[in-house]
């Protein structure tokens, strides 16, 4: 389910045209302990995502750019 809906907002946000400036890119903060384990950061690199560093609270933080 989760790889549906990142997908979905970043074709969202990759195509967005609106009076805003365009988004460079997405971040996703990962509150879902399973997601600190090596097959799932592996699975998210495997994504596209790249690894941020921990937020305030431990989580980890990835993101993805858009391709220009």
């Amino acid at each position: 389910m989760i790889e549906f809906v990142s997908d979905q907002t970043f074709q969202f946000l990759k195509k967005y045209i609106g009076d805003d400036p365009k988004p460079a890119g997405m971040a996703m903060v990962m509150e879902n302990p399973k997601f600190f384990e090596k097959g799932a950061r592996r699975w998210l690199s495997r994504l596209g995502l790249t690894y941020w560093g921990d937020n305030f609270l431990g989580r980890e933080i990835w993101y993805i750019l858009f391709k220009k």
